[in-house]
């Protein structure tokens, strides 16, 4: 299937769950689509996308969340790009990052904090991806 028809119901997929998509065509063989994290992002299993202590758990590397620490103004953002292989066939690759305010919850007052990336684990990245490909194996184009 033609990259162009994957990015565009890929693009309709992610807006349905309130993950502002945004991509540019590239030489008509690379799609690359920006995702950033809206305020209401939904699961594909429809249940709200929660970015916190417990979502950094869950979809990063493992990483150990210091007790003695506070994590605020989380955000997510991520890429998705296509790239057609043959006519008939084409790869789709996501990556989400995530990020947060981290700061010595003791010293809240005057300790300015820094922001801290978690790596992803590929969890919410499958999740997606396997949602898409159901939607071209459910009807064919």
């Amino acid at each position: 299937m033609p990259c162009a028809v994957v990015a565009e119901q890929a693009k309709r997929y992610l807006d349905d769950h309130d993950l502002d998509a945004r991509g540019s065509a590239q030489a008509d063989v690379n799609f690359d689509i920006s995702l950033t994290k809206l305020k209401d992002a939904s699961l594909p299993s429809g249940r709200p996308l929660l970015l916190n202590r417990h979502s950094i758990s869950e979809y990063t590397q493992p990483k150990r969340l210091s007790l003695m620490r506070t994590y605020s103004n989380f955000h997510a953002s991520g890429s998705l790009t296509l790239t057609q292989l043959t006519n008939l066939s084409c790869k789709l690759n996501l990556h989400f990052e995530f990020n947060a305010y981290e700061y010595v919850w003791a010293l809240a007052a005057i300790d300015d904090g820094y922001i801290t990336r978690f790596v992803s684990n590929g969890e919410l990245e499958g999740l997606y991806l396997d949602a898409i490909t159901k939607l071209f194996m459910a009807s064919p184009l």
